[in-house]
């Protein structure tokens, strides 16, 4: 009777495990002849792809799957998740977010990301704050990939030629190909107010690597620090990052001395004079801090 009973959970099981659907989380998946991470493989499978589940190893390391069209082979568990939400987008959503949060540095892999995400934009089921999460994931994926390119090289030519009005090339300083910067600060125009995502795409916006280097002239410092972090925090004064953004800005700031500028010719040090305003007026909205009023002591040296 217990090996009757034995053989039924066996036979449940497998009915059970035939049954499940799943989409792939990661670009660029493998799948493997045998119940393993390496050896020799029947094909591969892309970011969204949907599956099903055939076969769990011995150990439970490996995931036998198949697809439509497509390969059969081994995956390992967190190259998957179970389509267990009411509907496809919501797990789609769910994947974006955790790739987003850790993603791979590959170029090619990234690509494959841009690729579904754009695909992703047309379903006509997301909320207007869904669309804009995914594009906010697919502009950062777009600097990840611009930022993987090496200099000098014609690596992801296709995909430079064809992202023209998203990309960028800087041949000086920290040379290579950067996203667009106002494409952040625009898509972040387009968010609620009460939305955190705001926020969020402001502060990545004050983060993005951008092309040059100042050199420590102030007329570029202080120029590309407000179209940093001077434009979170004119946005975002009382924001969750405006502190951390302050003291950054007197960390960039307070190494350098303003007494050079005496040296610039006259129109810029109107422009000097204009960018130390503009920062003086931003701060007038942010908390009082101690960084803060280091920070405004060095603007009013300009």
């Amino acid at each position: 009777m217990k090996n009757l009973f034995s053989i039924l959970f066996v036979l449940l099981f497998s009915l059970s495990v035939v049954a499940q659907e799943y989409m792939v989380a990661q670009p660029k998946v493998s799948a493997f002849k045998n119940p393993a991470s390496t050896g020799a493989t029947a094909g591969s499978y892309r970011i969204g792809a949907k599956v099903k589940l055939l076969e769990k190893s011995a150990n439970g390391k490996f995931l036998k799957i198949s697809q439509d069209k497509g390969a059969t082979g081994w995956v390992t568990p967190s190259q998957i998740v179970a389509l267990d939400k009411p509907t496809p987008k919501e797990v789609s959503l769910s994947i974006a977010h955790g790739y987003n949060n850790k993603p791979k540095e590959s170029g090619a892999a990234n690509v494959e990301v841009e690729s579904w995400l754009t695909a992703l934009k047309t379903d006509k089921t997301l909320t207007p704050t869904e669309l804009a999460e995914i594009e906010f994931f697919r502009l950062v994926t777009i600097q990840r990939i611009a930022r993987s390119i090496p200099f000098g090289t014609n690596e992801l030519k296709y995909w430079t030629d064809s992202h023209k009005k998203e990309v960028y090339y800087s041949d000086y300083g920290n040379a290579g190909h950067f996203l667009q910067q106002d494409l952040l600060w625009k898509l972040e125009a387009t968010v609620p107010a009460t939305d955190p995502l705001k926020e969020r795409i402001a502060y990545e916006a004050s983060q993005l690597e951008t092309g040059g280097e100042c050199e420590g002239y102030w007329v570029c410092v202080l120029d590309r620090a407000l179209s940093k972090s001077g434009e979170y925090l004119k946005r975002h004064p009382k924001g969750k990052n405006a502190n951390a953004l302050v003291q950054s800005v007197l960390e960039e700031f307070k190494y350098s001395d303003p007494a050079e500028t005496k040296t610039y010719d006259a129109a810029d040090k109107k422009l000097v004079k204009k960018s130390a305003n503009d920062w003086k007026n931003i701060l007038s909205k942010t908390t009082d801090s101690a960084d803060k009023k280091q920070l405004i002591a060095i603007l009013n040296k300009f």
